[in-house]
């Protein structure tokens, strides 16, 4: 388990009780990482993620680059889009749930996939203005 995880049982035994909402918004965005680390890992990224920080200032934009291109390759573009599109079911299925706890984990999953598309969006057009550079 990633180390985003340690307070798993907590906010599973929270879902019971009053720490209900807090709980619903750790599991989704526990979720929305594990999405999000599973498809950088499935297309080949994670180990670009170290040689992009390592690299000196004037490099890293262009690594940071290639890095988000390499997602537009059809077969990355189709594995992130289904990731996107589950996501994105979940959210409406959460939403539709009602409940503070439903319509706060559709919020954080749905900013989790703005966050990331911000982010290759980012790699893609300004790579100098990444949080990573």
């Amino acid at each position: 388990l990633p180390i985003e995880a340690f307070a798993l049982p907590l906010a599973v035994a929270g879902l019971g009780g009053r720490w209900r909402v807090a709980g619903a918004f750790y599991l989704a965005s526990l979720a929305g990482t594990a999405a999000t680390d599973a498809a950088i890992a499935a297309t080949g990224l994670m180990d670009l993620w170290p040689q992009v920080l390592a690299a000196p200032l004037q490099e890293a934009p262009l690594l940071l680059r290639q890095a988000g291109e390499s997602v537009l390759q059809p077969t990355h573009l189709l594995l992130i889009s289904s990731i996107a599109l589950g996501l994105l079911q979940a959210c409406r299925l959460l939403w539709n749930l009602g409940g503070a706890c439903g319509r706060v984990a559709a919020a954080t999953l749905a900013t989790t996939l703005a966050v990331d598309g911000l982010f290759l969006a980012s790699a893609l057009l300004a790579p100098q203005l990444s949080g990573l550079i």
